[in-house]
């Protein structure tokens, strides 16, 4: 088939041919490549390959995925590779007859991933996605069905068994036999739709003008002037040329192709900047390399400036593009500044303050739009409402609680069966009902006279997963993957997550149970019979089922018809709704869009005739949707990138490089054949010291502004004495995680320590990023910060390169990972990887990783190695090594450097060096820490607390905490009150004295799930589990704000029981934790279970809801202490009450980490019927709380 004619999305063929096409022989590779050097044999050649190229690319890894599913139907997920989503158990549930087309729901089970999903942070089945389908018995030997995800919504993925919407490819292969089972499959490592719409474009392309083809295809290296700046090229230049003395423009309007003014030394652009400046406003054709933090955005920003301001009131807009929505609404910002009649089309901008604003729906939402234009948008939604209800109604058989598989009538005139099985029908349930004297036809049908009582109403139920496995982690690409996925389904109401349209359920209504199972065959012989009663009793549940296929195989036909009418029509809806919006894109200046974006709009924005196109980002987006940025009245094109930094991303790891070369981009393309660029020189983000580490790539081309070299701007970082970079070498072996991505566990040990020094030393987490180049390394890293106690409740910025360029950060950390044998370095070989690696960093950069493998297997580590070896200090005299097996740090308060050498060496650092500090607190207890460079009062002392209390007792708690009395706690409260009315005293801790009416409802609805089906989650959690002795079972449960987490631990039963000598379940050490900012622990008493329950294993389940902590139900009372810290967590702990007839369990002591400003208040918490009230715990609220201390909902303080 024709390339050109090939469809949107790909045919089953092209998964199950096990010929293959795409399968790559590496050493004999005869498919399609890229060009890296010369001109293209014709546009033809041009567009065809990278269609063929972009297409592969998008498809093979979910073949691969299929063919190996088919070679072992019973692998797990795992075994398909580490992108793969495997889903087994799918039903369709419904069908929904939306604004975008029709499409079905399907139920469907994890169980082959073996992990539970965090679906709010996981790029499973994201909309757009590509999943393929199969019968369970058949798993893709000879069927495959074709579907992209329609939607996702959370409430529906979240829910047991998850379910989601499908648009099938063809309506031929749509689905409706709910009976039936099918295996699912899906490749989260492309994103299909984001790759269809420049699919489709580049098909347009073959039958369209191409313009500047002469610089795209040929490689013609001169670039004239835009014809449209021929035509007229005097134009206003007084956005960007400097005043003199007395305020006034030196020029204004000028012949910019003969005249363009020299650099002036008071405008703010350096020289490369003003030069790169020319080439875009006087070039068709405008290439601008961008090196690290040398301002390419702040050139694109003034180039747009003066286009617009020399814009005549009938020119179209300005198309500005990014590859990431990030990246375009800075630009956008930036614009708006000078410009507001800007447009932002697709997607959901970030930028709510300004961006936002402007999206298209917003814009549209302003306007007082024309009836007539809207007319053939009012048309295709009447029809569409037709269609569905015709849909509607073809559904009615199969519609959850219809009675029509029983109706006679309706099965005749269905064509199900003759006139004379009808009559059968009739005459025996009349003569059914009078024998059995009952008339209750209605509710039975004729056909249930004919069943008796073989006929059941089936219910509408699925097999749920068994939850008894962990959670996955959390994605890297998922950000990358929701933008990608607003951008090509944001829709009018910018609600893309669930379709619009009413859903119609599905069921098969009725079963009829009997022990003998007939073929296909051998009921159409029975069917044979005109009197229905006269096929055999035992047959007729065999007939009747297949009576219900028959039903459902027309119902089948008839609704694909349909449904092919209905895309059709929910098509020209779409093309209504371009129609409508054409008009309000017209009007605008400049018009922003992601390169995804522009795909998608093209045939919107080709009818406004847009002139000139700039793209930043140009040098990290493939070709080919560049390529189809290139519309028809395209006469200025503007690409502004970095081709040293990072490259295109391919989904098949055999695209890059040599011999297919699809990572090589147009911008490196056309600058590696001669075509005309220019580069910035002079960067503004790295201080020197920072700046030369990027020597090995670009030589001397990049210097320095002189504001990177002031010390106000860019302050030595705390902590260090002086030294701003270093090369911490190591040889700690490398390993792999579960999903082959490289890691080291000591190296990233090493970072974290350090990451926390820096922080003990006054640097805010949001002003460090970690980078590493491996997936593996990044959630390691992150699982680590979030042991530390003092970080835990932080927020970090822990990142793969690739996903950071454009970005940069005050202090980078670099967790280079590699350290083997075999010289193995894999992406730090990349020098467009490294380069983007090693200029993140403002003033202080830190790089981890062994050095001398590095070094010796890549020539430009080796050069980054010796050149920091060589470092040397400001006067040129003393060289300081800024490379070692040790990393330097220095003591702020004593001056002292340490050298640490070893992850364990930070065990004992609390920001400071290793002397003791003692210095009295304002408590009078000398300070425990270790020289430190934080103030005092950020640290809760540890001391056990001496004072004596109005009951008596001396306090049990540590200094650091609200005195507390362990032997009668109902004087709890009155200290409560006192620490209010002491707040000034050092032992007092801060109280809110109310709490809004806003904080009241925050939590509300998690509050409520939390009472009614939190403990009960646990029993289910528990069964089975606790069967061994000493055994420990860890529940975790999410509700909305409440993170509720406790541990169970079966010990040998200490009192008698149905079952003395097995292990007797007990709930133990009931432990809460809400984003803890200090280390929590509860009263742990031993409670005797009420009941011992057996299990199969022999051992004893906890199934007495009364041994667990007690269900919050309506009536209970409960007293709640909140922390206001960064972020309003709730922190509880379910009391229980002690062993009967036991003395009261102690509490535990508790390690108490410094923590950070905070302040507390109680509250009093009643569950009602209907509401749940929240206000502020006072001495009478306090008296009216029921039942004794231990019974209560406390808080941890």
């Amino acid at each position: 088939m024709p390339w050109i004619s090939e469809s949107e999305v790909p045919t089953a063929n092209e998964f199950l041919d096990e010929t293959d096409p795409l399968d790559y022989d590496p050493d004999n590779y005869s498919g399609p490549r890229n060009l890296v050097d010369g001109p293209w044999k014709s546009k033809e050649k041009y567009l065809e390959t990278h269609y063929k190229l972009l297409r592969r690319d998008t498809v093979k890894p979910l073949r691969d995925a299929v063919q190996q599913l088919r070679s072992d139907p019973g692998a797990c997920e795992t075994d398909l590779g580490s992108t793969a989503g495997f889903y087994d158990r799918v039903h369709v549930t419904a069908v929904i007859p939306s604004t975008m087309g029709v499409a079905v729901k399907v139920v469907f089970s994890i169980q082959r991933i073996g992990k539970r999903v965090h679906w709010e942070q996981s790029s499973r089945l994201i909309q757009g996605s590509l999943v393929v389908l199969s019968p369970r018995d058949d798993c893709f030997r000879t069927t495959c069905l074709v579907a992209t995800i329609a939607a996702r919504p959370l409430s529906g993925v979240q829910q047991n068994p998850p379910e989601v919407d499908l648009f099938f490819a063809r309506s031929e292969d749509l689905i409706l036999d709910p009976d039936i089972e099918y295996v699912m499959l899906e490749e989260r490592q492309s994103y299909f739709e984001a790759a269809k719409h420049t699919l489709v474009a580049l098909q347009r392309m073959q039958h369209e003008k191409f313009p500047l083809a002469e610089h795209l295809v040929d490689t013609q290296s001169h670039v004239e002037a835009p014809a449209y700046l021929q035509a007229n090229p005097t134009i206003d230049l007084r956005a960007i040329m400097p005043k003199d003395d007395q305020g006034r423009f030196e020029t204004s309007r000028l012949n910019i192709l003969t005249e363009w003014p020299s650099e002036d030394k008071r405008t703010v652009m350096d020289v490369s900047q003003w030069s790169a400046l020319n080439r875009i406003m006087t070039k068709k054709i405008a290439i601008v390399q961008g090196p690290p933090g040398t301002g390419k955005t702040y050139v694109s920003v003034q180039a747009i400036r003066t286009l617009i301001d020399n814009m005549a009131d009938e020119d179209p807009p300005i198309v500005v593009t990014c590859q990431t929505n990030h990246a375009l609404d800075q630009l956008l910002r930036h614009i708006a500044e000078f410009e507001p009649g800007f447009l932002r089309l697709g997607g959901r901008s970030k930028d709510v303050d300004v961006v936002k604003k402007r999206t298209l729906y917003e814009v549209r939402c302003g306007l007082d739009m024309p009836r007539f234009l809207s007319g053939s948008l009012i048309a295709a939604r009447k029809e569409l409402q037709a269609l569905a209800g015709d849909i509607a109604l073809i559904l009615e058989p199969i519609k959850l609680g219809s009675k029509c598989m029983i109706d006679a009538e309706f099965l005749r005139k269905f064509g199900i069966i003759s006139d004379e099985q009808a009559q059968s029908l009739l005459r025996g349930g009349t003569e059914w009902a009078a024998v059995t004297d009952t008339t209750d036809k209605g509710e039975s049908g004729l056909l249930g006279s004919w069943l008796g009582s073989l006929l059941t109403f089936k219910r509408k139920s699925f097999e749920s997963d068994n939850f008894g496995y962990e959670f996955e982690e959390a994605e890297l690409e998922f950000e990358q993957l929701r933008e990608m996925e607003a951008e090509t389904f944001a829709t009018d109401e910018e609600e893309f997550e669930v379709l619009k349209g009413t859903t119609i359920s599905i069921h098969d209504n009725f079963t009829a149970k009997g022990r003998v199972q007939l073929s296909d065959a051998e009921c159409e012989k029975r069917l044979r019979n005109t009197d229905l009663y006269k096929i055999d009793f035992k047959d007729r549940p065999s007939v009747f089922g297949y009576l219900q296929r028959q039903v459902t195989k027309k119902v089948t036909e008839l609704f694909k018809i349909k449904a092919k009418i209905y895309d059709e029509v929910a098509t020209k809806r779409r093309l209504a709704t371009f129609e409508r919006d054409v008009p309000i894109l017209a009007q605008q200046r400049v018009i922003g869009m992601t390169t995804t974006g522009f795909s998608k709009y093209r045939a919107m924005v080709a009818v406004i005739k847009p002139k000139i196109v700039l793209i930043e980002e140009a040098a990290e987006t493939l070709e080919a949707p560049v390529i189809a940025a290139c519309i028809p009245s395209l006469d200025h094109l503007i690409l502004v990138g970095d081709h040293l930094q990072l490259r295109p991303h391919c989904n098949i790891r055999f695209h890059e490089g040599d011999p297919v070369n699809l990572n090589l981009s147009l911008f490196e393309r056309l600058v590696n054949n001669g075509v005309e660029y220019n580069a910035l020189r002079r960067q503004r983000r790295m201080i020197p010291e920072i700046r030369r580490i990027l020597r090995p790539i670009y030589g001397d081309l990049i210097k320095d502004h002189d504001s990177v070299k002031d010390p106000a701007n860019r302050p030595p970082v705390p902590g260090m004495g002086g030294c701003n970079s270093f090369f911490f070498s190591h040889t700690y072996p490398e390993s792999r995680d579960d999903y082959m991505s490289a890691m080291n566990e000591q190296e990233a040990q090493m970072v974290v320590g350090f990451y926390e020094y820096l922080w003990m030393n006054g640097i805010d987490t949001t002003k460090m990023t970690i980078l590493t180049f491996y997936n593996g390394q990044r959630k390691r890293l992150l699982r680590l910060l979030r042991q530390r106690n003092n970080l835990r409740n932080l927020r970090h910025n822990v990142v793969t390169v690739d996903s950071y360029q454009g970005e940069e950060n005050d202090i980078v950390l670099l967790s280079l990972v590699r350290s083997n044998d075999n010289g193995t370095i894999g992406f730090l070989k990349v020098d467009n990887r490294v380069c983007v690696a090693i200029s993140r960093a403002k003033r202080g950069f830190y790089m981890f990783g062994n050095a001398e493998l590095l070094a010796r297997e890549s020539n430009t580590w080796g050069e980054i190695c010796v050149m920091m070896y060589r470092h040397k200090t400001a006067q040129g005299a003393i060289p300081k090594s800024r490379v070692g097996f040790w990393l330097p740090i220095t003591c702020k308060n004593h001056d002292r450097k340490m050298f640490l050498e070893d992850p364990d060496d930070w065990a004992d650092l609390t920001g400071g060096c290793r002397e003791e500090c003692d210095t009295p607190l304002d408590c009078g207890h000398p300070c425990q820490l270790r020289c430190h460079p934080f103030a005092h009062n950020q640290i809760v002392c540890r001391s056990s607390c001496e004072r004596s209390l109005p009951c008596g007792h001396s306090c049990g708690q540590i200094c650091g905490e609200p005195c507390r009395c362990f032997m009668c706690p109902e004087s709890n409260s009155a200290l409560s009150q006192t620490a209010r009315q002491t707040e000034g005293s050092p032992r007092a801790v801060g109280f809110l004295a109310d709490v809004t009416q806003e904080e009241q409802e925050v939590h509300v609805a998690g509050w409520r799930e939390f009472a009614q089906n939190g403990f009960e989650t646990e029993i289910q959690a528990l069964r089975g589990e606790l069967h061994r002795p000493n055994s420990t079972v860890e529940t975790t449960q999410n509700f909305g704000s409440i993170f509720h987490r406790t541990s169970y631990q079966a010990q040998p039963s200490t009192t008698p029981g149905p079952t003395p000598a097995e292990a007797a379940a007990l709930a133990r050490g009931a432990h809460q934790r809400f984003t803890p900012a200090q280390r929590m622990y509860a009263p742990s008493p031993a409670i005797q279970p009420a009941s011992n329950s057996p299990d199969r294993n022999g051992g004893t389940t906890a199934t007495n809801r009364q041994t667990l902590p007690p269900r919050l139900s309506s009536g209970t009372r409960a007293i709640a202490h909140k922390k206001i810290s960064i972020e309003s967590t709730y922190r509880l702990k379910a009391g229980v009450p002690a062993v009967p007839g036991g003395a009261p369990t102690p509490k535990p002591a508790r390690n108490i980490d410094p923590p950070s400003v905070e302040e507390d208040h109680d509250l009093l918490v009643d569950f009602g019927q209907d509401n749940i009230v929240v206000q502020p715990l006072s001495n009478d609220t306090a008296d009216a709380f029921p039942g004794p201390p231990d019974s209560r909902l406390n808080l941890l303080d």
